[in-house]
């Protein structure tokens, strides 16, 4: 569910393997906790992944929640917000079943607020054109996305939790030399 730290690994594992194929697949947070769960993956790549004694963790990253937004955006040149600030906006936020939407939603409660819409979109980059495209602002981990010089992130004064990503690889795979030559990578 982290596209941007596995493509980065990919990358790097690819340079060094060249003749190994690779199927790699963005899920919402809880999908892929699923197929960790269901053993139907040998590696993942997942923002706080959940705990299991069967499977072993390997961080390679923090980040916190920020707003990303167009330049032009009245906020885009602020060094932090509120969120009852984004309560007249039009929030683009992940699927139902990913982290951020389970964080950010958890934190409107938390402060009793309702934004104005909502507009649930597929994936980050979907989410990063439809902002680009002026839809409205979307929250999504700092770094998710490749820096892009139309848009800017502002810090979110009620989300500043540091959210840690891991390679997650069910322990009974850890000895296979395909699993092995990817952990060689980190």
């Amino acid at each position: 569910n982290a596209p941007q730290p596995a493509l980065r690994l990919i990358s790097r594992y690819a340079a060094l393997y060249p003749d190994v194929n690779i199927d790699f697949a963005l899920y919402d947070w809880t999908t892929a906790m699923e197929l960790l769960q269901n053993q139907q993956t040998d590696i993942a790549i997942v923002t706080d992944p959940s705990k299991q004694a069967d499977w072993h963790y390997i961080p390679v990253g923090r980040a916190k929640y920020v707003l990303y937004l167009r330049n032009d955006h009245p906020f885009a040149m602020r060094n932090a917000i509120a969120l009852r600030e984004l309560v007249p906006e039009t929030l683009l936020l992940p699927e139902t079943g990913s982290l951020t939407q389970r964080i950010v939603t958890g934190a409107l409660k938390k402060h009793g607020l309702t934004i104005r819409r909502i507009v649930k979109v597929t994936s980050f980059p979907v989410m990063k054109e439809a902002i680009l495209e002026g839809l409205g602002v979307g929250i999504f981990l700092e770094n998710s996305a490749q820096k892009d010089r139309q848009l800017s992130e502002v810090r979110i004064l009620e989300l500043t939790r540091e959210h840690e990503t891991s390679v997650v690889v069910p322990n009974y795979k850890l000895d296979l030399r395909l699993t092995q030559s990817f952990l060689r990578v980190l």
